[in-house]
Parts: structure tokens; sequence; C-alpha cells
């Protein structure tokens, strides 16, 4: 898409980072929405079997691609408002993280399912998202030979994991790709600062968004 938005931000006398930026996010962002995007969601096909139509519609509920596109209309009618209108990577012990959270998934599912969001958002904005999306998928499958419902917590996982890698350039190539294109394009460099004022306040909306439907369509039905 950044070659045909160029050409209308010049015309238009749009800022082209943060629209860059946005058609960044915004390829990072709705690619868990159906099978064929990313990287993740074929992860869960392999490890879960989920189909095609299950990024639809399963088990009587809508699933990813209805949820993923209603926060994106209301993250993207946010960010409008907040800027539009007007004009390295760190080690961290995955595995480690999800034999913690192993208990809470049994006795307090809600609460985990919580946990495992809120944590993935901020984690996989310093760290690559597809491993460890990989190892939660693992740990989430195990869970189902103790009774425990999958499938709320794979969709919090993949839907936090995709998310939050908007946070940084670390989290998602996608990013960097258009971080590159506004750098040259505006023959700047653009900073951490200016980049961190787009990316925080997209991240922030969408993952509450997302977070807030998929606790009312998909955990708290089965946590009772």
């Amino acid at each position: 898409m950044a070659p045909v938005a160029l050409p209308l931000a010049r015309a238009l006398r749009l800022p082209v980072t943060p629209l860059i930026l946005m058609i960044g996010f915004a390829a990072n962002f709705m690619g868990s929405a159906m099978l064929l995007g990313d990287l993740p969601p074929q992860m869960l096909h392999s490890v879960a079997g989920a189909e095609f139509f299950d990024f639809f519609w399963q088990h009587g509920r809508p699933s990813s691609f209805p949820i993923l596109m209603v926060t994106f209309v209301i993250t993207l009618a946010a960010m409008y408002a907040y800027g539009f209108r007007s004009h390295a990577r760190h080690p961290v012990d995955v595995e480690a993280l999800a034999h913690v959270l192993r208990p809470l998934f049994v006795d307090q599912f809600a609460l985990a399912a919580t946990l495992l969001y809120w944590i993935t958002v901020p984690i996989v904005g310093i760290v690559e998202h597809d491993a460890y999306i990989l190892t939660f998928l693992y740990t989430i499958r195990d869970l189902e030979a103790e009774g425990v419902a999958s499938w709320p917590l794979y969709w919090m996982l993949l839907w936090s994991g995709t998310l939050g890698s908007n946070l940084t350039v670390a989290g998602a190539p996608a990013l960097f790709a258009a971080l590159n294109i506004c750098q040259r394009e505006e023959k700047r460099k653009v900073s951490l600062r200016e980049f961190l004022a787009w990316s925080v306040p997209f991240t922030l909306v969408a993952t509450a968004v997302c977070y807030v439907l998929g606790m009312l369509i998909w955990v708290l039905p089965y946590a009772g």
C-alpha cells in the first residue's frame, strides 16, 4: 500500500510518517484475522487444528476476523481523533513464564486469561512474537488434558501477541519496513519518541478494545 499512499500524501499535503506507520500497524494488526494472513494463525492451525472458517465463526460465536475488524475500526477512529484530524531485542524466558501461569489456567480461568493477555502485550513489543506465541500455544494445548477450555486462551493469545507487536519495531518486520520508507521519503531520521507517539496510543486502543470483546465473547462464557 505504501506506493499508493505516498503519491496521495504528496498530493493532499499529508504528513508521510504517520500515514505510512498506520499502514505498517494495519498490516501487522490484521495478520491474525484469517488463516492465510501471517505465521501465528498458521501455527494455531498446526497446533490446535483451526481451519479457515474458524477464524470467522467458531463454537457458535464470532472469532478472529469479526472481532479484529471491530477492533480495527474503533482503533482507526481513535487514531484519527488523536492525530490525523489536525493534520532492540531482549531475552525473555517464555517457558518459565508459561510454567508460572499454568496453575492459574486451571483454578482462575478468567484471571489467567487476563494475565496472559496483558503480559503478552508488552513482551511481544520487545521480542519476536512468533516464537513467543508458539511456546504458549503448546502450553495451552497441554492444558486440555486437565479440562481447561483451550479456545478462549488460543484466541486471547493470538490477538494480544499480534496487536502487542505493534508497540515497537522489534516486534514486527512490517514496522521496520514502514519506518525505513518514512525515513527515505522524508529524508530524515524518525526518532524513537516520534515513533512511540504513534505506536503506543495505537497499541493501547487496539489491545483494550480487543480485550473487552475477547473477554465478553470468549472468556467469560467459559469461566463459569
